[in-house]
C-alpha cells in the first residue's frame, strides 16, 4: 500500500504549503531554544521512561502518569495498538486517515469499511451502533474526522464507547485535532469511564512540529499498556522530542491564542472560497466541519494550478469513496490564506 499524504514538499516545487494540517502560528521560540538546551543529551540515551513527559502530559489532561505511553509519533503508536490486540475483525468508517489501513495491513485482520454519508456531511450516525454488534475486536475513530473535519457527537461517542465496552470491542480513538476544536476534551472522564478505550494524541499537528515526532496514547487499562510499551521499540522517543514536548507543556496560552487564531482565520477562508466562487458563476460544496482545515468539492481543477503557482493542496483523490473533485486545504496565516485566495480566484477567471 502506498503512502500518499499532504506535506510532499521534498518532490514538488512550493513556497506555502495547505496540504498538511499544522498550527499556523508554529512552534514557540521557547520549543526553539529548548532544542540548544539539550547539549551533551545527544551523546546520552535519553530517558526510556519518558518519565518527566508522561508526568506533565498526564497533568496536563488530568489523568495519571500510569495512563501514559509514549511514542515516535501518534503513527508509531497506531502500529503498536494493531500488533497489540490482534484484531481479527475491524471497523473503519471512511472516508478517514489512510494510517489507519496501512496499520491494519500488515495484520490478518478483515476490515469493514462503514460509509459515512455524503448528504450528512461525511458525519458519524447513530446507525453504526447496531453494527458495532457485529463481533468486532476493534473500531477506529478519527475526532475530528480527517480529511472531513467531522466532529462525533459526545453523546453518540459516549454511547459508542459504552457498547463497545460492553461487547469487548476497542476503540482506538484519535483525538490528534481535538486540540484546535476545544481545550476540554474529557479525557479524564473517557480514561476514568471506558477499559476498552485508547486515546492517541500528537504534539505534531497543534504544537506545529512534525519533524520531531512525538505522540502518545491515553489508556485506563493497565494490561493494555503494558501489552502497548511491548510492542514499541524501546528508547523510541529522542531526547530532543522529549525537551520539546515538555516545553510545549508549559506553553499555557498557547491553546487560547491558537483557538482565536484559527477560528478566525478559517471564518475568513470560508467566506473567500464562497465569495470566489459565487463571483465566478462556479459552483463549490464546503462541508460542515471543524478544526484547522476545510474540507470542500468542486469540479475546478484546483491541484496542478496550484501547484504551478507554488502552492500545495490536498487532493483527496487516494481516500476512499472520495475522488479527484475533493480537497483539503489547511488554515493559515491571513497572508497566506490570502495568496491562496488570489491564485484561486486568478484560476476561476482564466
Amino acid at each position: 500500500m502506498q503512502a500518499i499524504h499532504g506535506g510532499d514538499i521534498y518532490r514538488n516545487d512550493v513556497e506555502i504549503d495547505f496540504s498538511v494540517n499544522v498550527n499556523p502560528i508554529g512552534f514557540s521560540e521557547e520549543i526553539k531554544d529548548s532544542f540548544n538546551k539539550i547539549g551533551d543529551m545527544v551523546a546520552v540515551y535519553p530517558d526510556l521512561e519518558c518519565e518527566k513527559l508522561k508526568q506533565e502530559i498526564a497533568k496536563d489532561k488530568g489523568v495519571n502518569p500510569s495512563n501514559v505511553v509514549c511514542g515516535n509519533g501518534a503513527s508509531e503508536i497506531l502500529m503498536g495498538l494493531v500488533h497489540a490486540i490482534k484484531p481479527r475483525k475491524v471497523l473503519l468508517p471512511i472516508p478517514t486517515f489512510s494510517g489507519y489501513e496501512r496499520v491494519i495491513i500488515g495484520t490478518e485482520a478483515g476490515i469493514k469499511f462503514w460509509h459515512l454519508k455524503e448528504e450528512n456531511d461525511f458525519q458519524l450516525e447513530a446507525d453504526i451502533l447496531e453494527e458495532l454488534e457485529k463481533n468486532y475486536d476493534m473500531v477506529f475513530l478519527c475526532n475530528p474526522n480527517n480529511p472531513t473535519g467531522g466532529v462525533i457527537d459526545d453523546a453518540l461517542l459516549f454511547e459508542i464507547m459504552r457498547k463497545c465496552d460492553s461487547l469487548g470491542t476497542w476503540v482506538i480513538l484519535d483525538q490528534c485535532f481535538m486540540d484546535f476544536v476545544r481545550a476540554d476534551d474529557r479525557l479524564d472522564e473517557i480514561i476514568a469511564s471506558f477499559k476498552h478505550v485508547v486515546v492517541v494524541k500528537a504534539f505534531t499537528k497543534f504544537y506545529g512540529m512534525p519533524g520531531i515526532r512525538l505522540g502518545y496514547a491515553l489508556s485506563g487499562n493497565p494490561r493494555m499498556v503494558m501489552n502497548l510499551r511491548l510492542h514499541l521499540p524501546e528508547w523510541n522517543v529522542s531526547a530532543l522530542a522529549q525537551a520539546a514536548g515538555l516545553t510545549a507543556l508549559a506553553s499555557k496560552d498557547y491553546y487560547s491564542k491558537t483557538a482565536d487564531f484559527i477560528k478566525e482565520e478559517r471564518m475568513f477562508l470560508v467566506e473567500e472560497l464562497k465569495k470566489a466562487f459565487s463571483s465566478a458563476g462556479k459552483e463549490i460544496k464546503i462541508y460542515k466541519g471543524q478544526a484547522n482545515f476545510i474540507f470542500f468539492r468542486t469540479d475546478v481543477k484546483l491541484y496542478q494550478p496550484l501547484l504551478d503557482r507554488k502552492i500545495l493542496i490536498r487532493n483527496c483523490n487516494n481516500y476512499r469513496i472520495l475522488g479527484p473533485s475533493y480537497y483539503r486545504i489547511a488554515v493559515k496565516t491571513r497572508q497566506d490564506n490570502e495568496r491562496l485566495i488570489r491564485a484561486i480566484e486568478e484560476i476561476l477567471n482564466e
